[in-house]
């Protein structure tokens, strides 16, 4: 059913709880809130009423202008506004509270799922309690694990998918809200990789520092004013880079280092 349930919000709130009480009160009470909130006909009824009040409204405040009917056209319109994000909003919520893992876990096997997990957000909780605001991060958070498969991206840059171009990932900087040397290289290399030189330094630095790091890569991130690396653990097998960093934090999936 392709329409907008304004009237749930308007005239009956979707409610769980609702229909279990219902449900203990009477079985014909359940029958009649499930074709309110949820029959298309009877929602095509509730939008045809709310258009003929809305133009009754209009009508009335033309006629007989006043600093009242004037308000009353003005809030009228806003609160249908409102009550239709409430509801967008709500139904969101409720596929989120009902949902599995697959919000966490990408589609296609590379890095590109759609929110994050709960080891991305203690990260950003930590971070953002700890590091300053104008602080510079990098991170090998890329579509893919190693760094043999940016290879393929400077040989063939026009294939698609998640994985092209290092994927379109930004749930890192997004959740921590700091600045990144560079994330989701995909929208902003496109297919046109010679045109982007200083993207693929950053990308290369950002992947050499996590899968083989060295004073000449650590060097190169201090010329950007990185101060701070995540490491996503499952993208590299390299567990040590106490020569160049000192671990801060660490979870299950991500390592937080501080430059030195």
């Amino acid at each position: 059913m392709i329409y907008v349930p304004i009237y749930r919000v308007i005239i009956i709130p979707r409610s769980e709880d609702l229909w279990e009480f219902l449900t203990s009160i009477s079985p014909a009470a359940k029958v009649i809130y499930f074709l309110i909130t949820e029959n298309l006909w009877l929602s095509v009824l509730v939008y045809s009423s709310l258009f003929v009040i809305l133009f009754q409204i209009f009508n009335h405040v033309l006629q007989n202008p006043s600093p009242f009917t004037i308000m009353i056209c003005v809030l009228v319109p806003l609160l249908s506004c409102l009550s239709l994000r409430a509801d967008n909003m709500t139904d969101y919520f409720r596929s989120r509270q009902n949902s599995d893992e697959s919000l966490f876990i990408s589609p296609d096997g590379s890095n590109s799922a759609p929110n994050p997990t709960i080891d991305l957000l203690a990260l950003a909780d930590f971070v953002r309690q700890n590091t300053a605001p104008d602080s510079i991060f990098a991170s090998n958070n890329f579509c893919c694990a190693g760094d043999t498969w940016f290879n393929s991206v400077l040989e063939e840059p026009t294939y698609t998918g998640e994985s092209a171009l290092g994927g379109a990932n930004y749930l890192l900087p997004a959740s921590l809200q700091r600045r990144f040397l560079i994330q989701g290289p995909r929208f902003q290399i496109n297919c046109c990789i010679e045109q982007f030189p200083d993207h693929i330094k950053r990308l290369r630095l950002s992947l050499e520092f996590a899968n083989n790091p060295s004073n000449a890569v650590l060097n190169k991130l201090k010329q950007y004013s990185v101060k701070f690396f995540v490491v996503n653990k499952s993208l590299t097998d390299v567990r040590d880079w106490q020569d160049f960093s000192t671990i801060v934090y660490e979870n299950g999936e991500f390592v937080l280092l501080q430059i030195q």
